[in-house]
């Protein structure tokens, strides 16, 4: 057998070129990143063949899956934003 390498890290900054951002997030179809699918397969992201899937369940676990660490404001002792259940 061989060995594997595995690097631990933690993202301090990011930096992101205006053209890739849409209403101020990350614009998937502009920047086409890469992706890897398992094995030794990856895929490409186009626009095209983008789509959203909400992921059914309790509104608590959904909070922070949109993309906005401001999500995580604002939740009540439940963890649940007001006016969601």
């Amino acid at each position: 057998m061989g060995s594997v390498d595995v690097v631990i890290g933690r993202v301090v900054g990011v930096h992101i070129d205006e053209k890739v951002l849409t209403d101020g997030m990350v614009d998937l179809g502009k920047c086409m990143p890469i992706a890897r699918c398992g094995y030794h397969q990856y895929a490409v992201i186009r626009e095209e063949s983008l789509f959203e899937m909400v992921i059914p369940g309790d509104a608590k676990q959904l909070v922070g899956l949109e993309g906005n660490a401001e999500g995580q404001k604002g939740l009540g002792e439940s963890g649940v934003k007001p006016g969601m259940s």
